[in-house]
């Protein structure tokens, strides 16, 4: 009777697990904008990779901003960092090995990017808007 009690309620933790993890990773993207000084952050989201939320940033000003909560990093296209442009991005991607971009958007301090890994394989990519470092990677299946 105990075995079958056990097991049911180990299914129940562990159904919870993800939702678990993914308030405490906001929470933690909250706690990293507010010591960075940002305020008003509304509905921070997880999106390839990077916590996304509306916020007023230290300069007063509202903006869009992503957060790598992994490595403490903030993506925001109005703190003053320089940018990257399409082309600098284009000559990195190849330097990294990907190719035939099929899509390359700016997501406020970040590059969404669809190319061809170095095996022609199709990727959707997160990028840093600041260094074309490659934020997330994930097999593109459209």
């Amino acid at each position: 009777m105990k075995a079958p009690l056990i097991a049911l309620c180990l299914a129940g933790v562990m159904a919870s697990a993800p939702a678990i993890a993914t308030a405490i990773n906001g929470g933690l993207a909250r706690q990293q904008l507010e010591a960075a000084g940002y305020s008003q952050i509304h509905d921070p989201e997880q999106d390839d990779g990077l916590w996304e939320a509306d916020a007023i940033g230290p300069d007063q000003r509202r903006t869009r901003v992503a957060v790598d909560t992994t490595r403490g990093e903030i993506f925001d296209p109005n703190n003053g960092r320089p940018q990257l442009d399409a082309r600098q991005v284009l000559d990195q991607l190849d330097k990294q090995g990907f190719a035939n971009v099929r899509s390359l958007e700016r997501e406020g301090a970040t590059w969404d990017v669809e190319a061809d890994d170095a095996q022609g394989r199709p990727r959707q990519l997160r990028l840093s808007g600041h260094d074309a470092r490659v934020l997330h990677n994930r097999a593109d299946h459209d």
